[in-house]
């Protein structure tokens, strides 16, 4: 199966803007509820929808 990675969290992660107004604690555990999301759903997509 082909990985794409997520954008929003991968540039939040980066982001100082992100860190400074949600704190790092609050961001820290949104992203990690953004990956968990991310992991189901790509776990949900077949093969072949990737294909189309």
């Amino acid at each position: 199966m082909r990985r794409i990675e997520p954008a929003i969290p991968n540039t939040l992660e980066r982001s100082r803007w992100a860190k400074d107004a949600l704190g790092a604690a609050v961001l820290r555990r949104l992203l990690a509820i953004k990956h968990e999301e991310y992991r189901q759903f790509m776990g949900e997509v077949a093969e072949q929808d990737w294909r189309w």
